[in-house]
């Protein structure tokens, strides 16, 4: 059990909307409606299990949605530009590619493929 606590005040569209798991690499990325879109992303280290005090800082970033697509890469979901960019767990964009059509959401479609919500 990890906590997750937002600074600031409680009110409608801060609390999670969606939560992807890497069990191999035993990392949560929680997005949330916060700032018009954001995700966190949490790596726990394998040896902290049942420990909440071992918990790293999230890696913080914006968008529309994110989930992951392999093992070590995850996929985020940036509406003003119509892109998806892949990052690594260090938050590092390794790669972008623009969508053809306007998106709302991304959802996991098997290793490597996305779903795309228009």
């Amino acid at each position: 059990v990890i906590p997750i606590r937002r600074p600031g005040t409680p009110s409608l569209n801060q609390s999670p909307r969606t939560l992807s798991y890497s069990p191999t690499e035993n990392a949560v990325l929680i997005c949330s409606d916060l700032d018009g879109g954001s995700y966190e992303l949490y790596i726990i280290p394998k040896d902290s299990v049942g420990r909440s005090d071992v918990v790293q800082d999230a890696k913080r970033g914006t968008g529309g949605s994110a989930v992951f697509i392999a093992r070590n890469r995850f996929a985020v979901l940036e509406k003003s530009t119509s892109q998806v960019l892949v990052k690594n767990l260090k938050n590092e964009v390794v790669k972008k590619s623009s969508l053809p059509i306007p998106t709302d959401s991304i959802f996991y479609a098997g290793t490597g493929n996305l779903l795309c919500r228009s």
